[in-house]
């Protein structure tokens, strides 16, 4: 088993690249500031209508240790907080300015903030570890998956943000080795961003198994459409009551003081209370969602317009110059040892080292044929599906299979395996655990480097669909469940499939022939008989027993990569020869050595030549 195959957690490999580039900052250091206009106003709180802490003299200077989305700079040996620039509030500007001594400050979002909180999207691939303080080296206490949204108040000056809401920790929005790993969500005037992050901060408190491993794909996809549902209905009450704002406030969607406010605060705070009443008197999946929902108390922006004005062009412009955004090259699957590396994945992981796998760009990527399609071969054998750079395990020349890939994900305490398109992470107990839904979904066998998936229910529904032809079925099942265990379990579930659709059809005949009055049809029942057909499930079922029964209940093909030896130490000489023969693959003796008894068949994988035309991008 080898778990070094990705780069992350690889801290061997990390340090040879922080000591190479130098840049790396372990201790995240605070900045010294100096007051330049007149007098600088201490508040208790990072608004303009907290308490009155202290004043400071033009020309003094303070130790600062964090800055919010609106530039109010919390003092480090002192409480109490200062805003940076008042943006033309009381016809005052920049009030304190970073010394020209200190380190260049490295902020993630330099850009203003008009509502003091920020959301960013997760757009790296595999996921953002959230670190209990600002370090790298700091313990992990969760994972953020991609397509997630994050809130954060306030920043450091080494680019980490101090998440708001749940999860509680700090997150880095750009690496100089991964490249971006959060993206600023831009243009949210329409929205309460504080309102929002309550929202996300119930459902990421739910119970659940894996929870700190980020949310599932639907939860995030409903907290998204819960945002969109929210802005749309906000908007109409805006425009149908925006004359009548009393109305607004005998609703609820408005308070009182809220009218002395400006427009873009006052639909903010209607959208606030949109969300909270769907919070309570929703639909039920909503209600669900975010049981635990309430509002948090929001920090007040600047007064007046100059505060909500936020000037993306300039600011966008600066942070191109000054930040690394989207240029580290992405850096994945490396070999940490520099070679083939030793263990059941061994002859399939040699390489050179610090080559990356997400960009096809990268020197040393080949375009790599198997089984008639296309894929990115990185140096080491990592084998990408070119579209979405989705890692589909590693090729093993030996055996002339794909094969697992085990490594290690950002953030994540556990080995991870990746196998056709599809990473799950190895639990201690030996479990596999689907990131995406949360569930075990089978075991992962060390000694073999085998997974034994115990849950292939998605690929039962594919396969049993109309739309599915049976002239697909073999080519479909061969992709997804190579192996003889795969394919009779596959079968197995099937002809359970099929007994629940023959059921319904049963009880649909029973109901048209007796009437509505004793028998009543379900609407799982409905979606069966609307989905499915019990004659196409028959005959799919035919052909899968005949693919099933070709293969020897004595020679089972495995799905990992010691399948020949175990074919070697369970077979005849003979039969073994001849089932390899079929599938087009080396002859394995029991002393170890790779004998080609036939060249690979077109089943095998190839390396183009350079200059075919086909690229991997």
């Amino acid at each position: 088993f080898n778990r070094k195959a990705f780069a992350w957690g690889n801290p061997d490999a990390q340090q040879r690249q922080e000591a190479k580039n130098g840049q790396h900052q372990e201790e995240s250091q605070n900045r010294t500031y100096e007051v330049i206009a007149k007098t600088g106003t201490v508040k208790a709180e990072p608004h303009m209508d907290a308490k009155l802490k202290t004043k400071k003299s033009k020309g003094s200077r303070f130790i600062v240790s964090e800055m919010t989305m609106n530039g109010w700079l919390k003092l480090e040996n002192e409480p109490g907080w200062l805003a940076a620039h008042l943006r033309g509030v009381q016809d005052i500007g920049e009030v304190a300015a970073p010394l020209e001594t200190d380190p260049m400050l490295e902020l993630a979002v330099p850009v203003y903030q008009p509502q003091g909180m920020v959301c960013l999207e997760v757009v790296f691939k595999t996921g953002v570890p959230v670190r209990e303080t600002p370090s790298r080296k700091a313990k992990t206490v969760a994972t953020l998956k991609c397509g997630e949204y994050v809130f954060a108040h306030t920043q450091n000056f080494d680019g980490w943000l101090k998440l708001s809401g749940k999860p509680e920790g700090w997150v880095l929005a750009n690496d100089s080795d991964w490249g971006e790993l959060l993206r600023r969500r831009r243009r949210m005037n329409d929205i309460d961003l504080w309102a929002m992050c309550d929202a996300w901060a119930a459902a990421r408190a739910r119970p659940g198994t894996g929870r700190s491993m980020g949310l599932s794909g639907k939860e995030v996809e409903a907290l998204k459409e819960l945002e969109e549902r929210t802005v749309m209905e906000a908007k109409a009450l805006w425009q149908e009551h925006r004359s009548n704002k009393e109305y607004l406030v005998s609703e609820g969607y408005l308070a009182g003081e809220d009218l002395l406010k400006t427009e873009t605060w006052m639909r903010q705070r209607v959208f606030a209370h949109v969300l909270e009443k769907k919070a309570k008197t929703g639909e039920g999946w909503l209600r669900e969602l975010i049981s635990g929902f309430k509002l948090s108390s929001r920090v007040p922006p600047l007064p007046g317009i100059q505060g909500e004005q936020e000037e993306d062009d300039y600011y966008a412009e600066q942070q191109a110059q000054a930040q690394s955004f989207s240029q580290g090259l992405r850096k994945g699957f490396t070999n940490a040892n520099g070679g083939a590396m030793g263990g059941p994945m061994g002859g399939a992981m040699g390489g050179q080292q610090g080559h990356g796998a997400f960009d096809p760009a990268f020197e040393g990527t080949k375009p790599f044929e198997y089984k008639g399609k296309i894929y990115t071969m990185a140096p080491n054998g990592v084998l990408f599906d070119p579209p979405n750079q989705v890692p589909m395990g590693i090729w093993n020349p030996d055996t002339q299979r794909l094969d697992p890939a085990a490594g290690m994900m950002p953030g994540c305490p556990y080995p991870a395996i990746s196998y056709l398109g599809r990473t799950y992470i190895l639990l201690p107990d030996q479990r596999l655990l689907d990131p995406e839904t949360e569930e075990i979904v089978g075991t992962f066998n060390r000694d073999t480097n085998e997974m034994d998936l115990q849950n292939p229910t998605l690929l039962q529904e594919a396969l049993a669909a109309q739309d599915k032809k049976p002239q697909d079925l073999l080519k479909t099942v061969e992709a997804n469940a190579p192996g003889y265990t795969e394919k009779k379990r596959l079968l197995d579930g099937m002809k359970d499939f099929l007994k629940k659709v023959q059921a319904a059809e049963e009880k649909l005949y029973m109901v048209k022939a007796v009437g509505k009055v004793k028998g009543k049809m379900e609407t799982e029942e409905h979606e069966l008989i609307n989905k499915y057909h019990g004659q196409d499930l028959q005959d799919k079922i035919q052909l899968l027993t005949g693919a099933v029964q070709t293969m020897s209940p004595h020679c089972r093909g495995a799905a990992g990569p010691t399948g020949a030896a175990r074919r070697a130490a369970d077979c005849s000489q003979g039969g073994r020869k001849d089932q390899d023969r079929r599938e087009g693959r080396d002859h394995v003796s029991k002393c170890g050595e790779v004998q080609r008894d036939h060249p690979p068949s077109e089943e095998s994988g190839r390396l183009l030549p350079a200059g075919s035309g086909a690229e991997a991008a």
